[in-house]
């Protein structure tokens, strides 16, 4: 136990002096021994090109096998390049399975799918519930949803007026989250 915290502290210390080979090398032994967290990071690594050339294949089975160890991240990223791939269905469900543990970034995806109607019919009223869900949970990109609805006249004309302070009140929100931490969950979509 101790030599997998040492491990994960000297990955995350390699990665924030941007060593990311080796950071790469540490992150995947761990993920390696089924730790879920890892295998979202090793996913992510190999799905930007961190450490190693970009390779959404093997992206795709770590985020897969991060899903199948109940990582609600797991299950949102792997939803994720599969709806890059196409397979819309399976990206549906994972997000779905996501979204029921309560990951913000899950809900908001379903929200824009029902909003846009990708795979599903479009259904408005579907979106808002999932936009105000991932909005309760601090997701940056859902209050900038509502916000818009209102400011469109969805909500009449004193929900315009509304609208401008969600609006504005989602700005300062982004801000403070970027400044805090440009990787957070508040800020994926």
């Amino acid at each position: 136990m101790q030599q997998e915290i040492d491990h994960l502290q000297k990955a995350a210390k390699f990665f924030a002096q941007k060593r990311y080979v080796e950071a790469l090398v540490l992150y995947e032994q761990l993920a390696e021994q089924d730790h879920p967290n890892c295998q979202v990071f090793v996913g992510w690594m190999y799905h930007e090109g961190l450490g190693t050339k970009k390779d959404d294949d093997k992206a795709l089975r770590w985020f897969e096998k991060a899903a199948r160890s109940g990582s609600e991240k797991g299950m949102f990223y792997y939803g994720k390049l599969l709806t890059m791939k196409g397979e819309l269905k399976k990206s549906f469900a994972e997000y779905q399975k996501s979204a029921a543990m309560g990951y913000a970034p899950a809900l908001y995806r379903l929200g824009i799918i029902y909003a846009k109607g990708v795979g599903v019919d479009k259904n408005l009223t579907l979106a808002d519930d999932y936009f105000l869900k991932a909005a309760a949970r601090g997701h940056i990109f859902a209050k900038r949803e509502i916000a818009l609805r209102y400011l469109t006249g969805s909500h009449g004309l004193l929900g315009r007026l509304e609208g401008v302070g969600l609006f504005t009140q989602m700005l300062i929100d982004g801000i403070r989250s970027i400044l805090k931490n440009k990787y957070s969950d508040e800020l994926k979509g």
